[in-house]
């Protein structure tokens, strides 16, 4: 079985460049267009990903979901949004090593020993940025008891790894009524994906760059997946590089 693409490793902070002053203008300028557009600011984000964190961030909310700071490899995730609000009513509890040999490994190679959750079916929440369990297991309660179950805006990442594709069509096919499915290509059989041609697994990444493939305000405000509007005018030079 291939090794499903896991998040790279933070590098160092790069030498401020000349134009720097620029682009945290032009970062400043598209926030406070966000904030104007998105005027919900009740909605919970539900993704396998770091993308939910940046939307709030941008918008300056917050945290209405506990999907933050961590990651959930695809076949995990497709279980836990099957039964996904009895899973959230469950205690948390945690693991030393993962039942994915891939994450044992990452976790090796990136000599962090991050705590690993898990909930429903045997779920795995691996809080990639948690210091302790007892953080990750405060901040997911927390945040959970917050999810507007009327309001989800469920999203999910392409990975490599077998199967994937089957796995995208099961989440386009689940009854949530905003869904949103990022991808490097267009996905056969599924009505809620946007192609990024600069694709990135990368959560964070892929929060900047989608606003470049399709309105971002729209999909947070009204959970619609809307790639012609006005607002897309504006998205494409204030984030077309990131």
């Amino acid at each position: 079985m291939a090794t499903v693409t896991l998040p790279a490793r933070r590098a160092a902070a790069p030498k401020p460049r000349a134009w720097e002053p620029l682009k945290l203008w032009r970062r400043r300028v598209a926030s406070r267009i966000m904030r104007a557009r998105v005027r919900t600011r009740d909605f919970s984000i539900i993704s396998n990903d770091c993308f939910g964190g940046m939307a709030y961030e941008e918008l300056g909310m917050r945290y209405e979901s506990p999907f933050v700071g961590l990651f959930i490899v695809p076949e995990d995730y497709i279980r836990l949004l099957r039964n996904l609000r009895s899973a959230m009513e469950e205690s948390i509890t945690f693991r030393d090593r993962s039942q994915h040999e891939h994450i044992n490994q990452f976790r090796s190679e990136i000599q962090c020993e991050y705590p690993i959750g898990v909930i429903g079916e045997n779920v795995e929440i691996q809080f990639l940025h948690y210091p302790t369990r007892e953080q990750a297991a405060e901040k997911w309660q927390r945040r959970a008891a917050r999810i507007n179950w009327n309001k989800l805006r469920v999203k999910m990442g392409w990975h490599e790894q077998p199967h994937m594709d089957e796995l995208l069509r099961e989440f386009d096919a689940m009854p949530f009524d905003s869904k949103l499915i990022v991808a490097p290509h267009a996905i056969a059989g599924t009505q809620h994906c946007v192609a990024l041609r600069d694709f990135s697994t990368d959560g964070t990444q892929q929060y900047w760059r989608v606003h470049k493939a399709f309105d971002v305000a729209a999909w947070l405000d009204r959970g619609e997946v809307r790639r012609a509007t006005w607002g897309r005018a504006l998205d494409v030079p204030l984030y077309w590089h990131y």
